[in-house]
């Protein structure tokens, strides 16, 4: 009997061991799984809750790439016994969550209602699938209000990967920012740095609601984004997409050894900033110009088009030799990823004349005075063609021989001052011939008017003073010579 109850005993235990081992190999079975709102309007989040025990462990073996089908994950929060995901359908329509068979993860599924947001409308532009390393892609969102006072902005997805390169701003646009109607919009670019695949997470458009106070968040789809190595044979820093540069056209005559500043601005269109080159690493050694240490920053500014970078240098530089003295030559490179290729851009050296300052002086001063002595003889040429069509109007309305006279008498005092006045029809004749030529005309009114100046006005000598008044030259450098006089003796007199 001792034995059997020892026997018995030592079965009971091995029973128990077994069914305490059974009971610790049974998945753990989760308290809760629960999915809510089941019927949204698009923006709007859904929540899914698991609670059990170890249900953290049970999950991460699940594959989130069915829920993310239909939902983009914005926040997980938890723990091991608790987990709470915070989940926005990307589209309107039937949004599908995925059954959950795993360990103590125990759900069929369910579907949402995802109603259409009546207060916003957005299209995404994203970028390709393809690109070079270091390529900057833009991924744009035009976001249409139905209230213009709607606050919107850019972000960046909390799961954002860190590989990828983002380049953005949360406001729209304020560089030829495009409004059509309640329309703004957003860009990010983005790229990476090594070659494979690369996951990209999508923007995030936040919206302002004006219902429950918490904003509508807005996703795109995930872009797997395959990075292609540029040619071996190029630099790491080598520019990815277009630039150009422009550079300050200076004058030619420049003071010797007197500080200059050279501006040169290098533009990237979608080019990251920190790869644009700089040219001032090209200048060589020249013993005609001392180069000091350039002044260089950064500007950025957002376009239509995306992202236009700038770096600005200030070359203080000082020409040491006398005489003609060329600038150096420019070349800047960059690798164009639309055709695979790289582009030269070259701006050939200018060439300058260094000169002493008082040199520099005396041409600027001689430069100037020519500049107001053309502008002079340009007013005194008006002047003249006005007094000439003043004299064609008076002849045509003179009524007799002597108002033809007149006439002839005023403008030649407006050309020659008051003086002329006095003059006999020989001393006018020979003074119009030795100022604007000998012509016919001249020698025949110069008699018709001493034959009829006290007689009624002939068509004949209407006709002759017509026509020599026509004949007369605005602009004859005689002219400019005998104006100078007039002045000079207007000064002294």
């Amino acid at each position: 009997m001792v034995v059997s109850c020892k026997v018995c005993k030592r079965l009971m235990f091995i029973v128990l061991t077994i069914i305490n081992m059974a009971l610790l190999a049974m998945p753990a079975k989760a308290d809760s799984v629960n999915l809510s709102p089941l019927e949204i309007t698009l923006g709007e989040p859904v929540t899914l809750i698991l609670k059990g025990k170890n249900i953290e462990n049970d999950f991460t073996k699940f594959d989130k790439s069915k829920i993310r089908q239909h939902f983009e994950i914005y926040d997980v929060d938890g723990d091991s016994d608790y987990m709470r995901l915070v989940l926005y359908p990307r589209i309107a329509g039937d949004a599908k969550f995925p059954a959950i068979h795993i360990g103590g993860l125990q759900f069929d599924g369910a579907v949402v209602k995802v109603n259409p947001n009546p207060d916003v409308t957005i299209n995404w532009q994203r970028p390709k699938d393809h690109a070079y390393i270091n390529q900057l892609q833009s991924w744009k969102a035009l976001v249409k209000t139905s209230d213009p006072g709607l606050g919107a902005r850019l972000l960046l997805h909390s799961h954002a990967n860190d590989k990828v390169t983002h380049i953005f701003k949360e406001t729209a646009l304020d560089a030829n920012q495009k409004w059509f109607g309640n329309q703004r919009v957003f860009q990010m670019l983005v790229g990476g740095g090594e070659p494979g695949k690369l996951k990209v997470r999508t923007p995030i458009v936040e919206v302002r609601n004006t219902g429950n106070g918490r904003p509508w968040l807005f996703f795109d789809n995930t872009l797997w984004l395959q990075l292609k190595p540029t040619p071996s044979f190029l630099p790491v820093a080598m520019p990815i997409g277009k630039v150009s540069v422009q550079v300050q056209k200076l004058s030619f005559w420049q003071i010797q050894n007197q500080m200059i500043d050279w501006k040169m601005i290098l533009k990237g269109e979608n080019v990251n900033p920190n790869t644009l080159p700089d040219p001032t690493a090209q200048f060589a050694y020249n013993r005609a110009i001392e180069w000091l240490m350039p002044d260089m920053q950064k500007e950025q500014r957002w376009t239509d088009t995306g992202l236009v970078s700038e770096r600005v240098i200030k070359q203080p530089l000082r020409f040491l030799a006398l005489g003609l003295v060329r600038l150096p030559n420019m070349r800047v490179t960059y690798f164009d990823p639309l055709t695979g290729k790289l582009v030269d851009q070259y701006v050939q050296g200018q060439w300058i004349f260094s000169v002493p300052k008082v040199v520099y002086w005396l041409i600027n001063i001689l430069f100037y005075a020519l500049i107001g002595f053309a502008l002079l003889v340009l007013v005194w040429i008006f002047i003249d063609a006005w007094y000439k069509l003043r004299l064609v109007v008076a002849i045509k309305r003179a009524e007799s021989t002597d108002e033809v006279w007149q006439a002839l008498l005023s403008w030649t005092a407006s050309q020659f001052g008051q003086g002329a006045q006095n003059l006999s029809f020989g001393q006018w004749e020979s003074k119009m011939s030795a100022h604007y030529g000998s012509y016919e005309s001249l020698h025949e009114l110069t008699k018709a008017l001493d034959r009829d100046r006290f007689s009624p006005l002939s068509a004949d000598t209407q006709t002759l003073a017509l026509v020599w008044a026509k004949q007369v030259p605005v602009f004859k450098w005689q002219r400019v010579y005998h104006r100078f006089t007039i002045v000079k003796l207007k000064l002294f007199s």
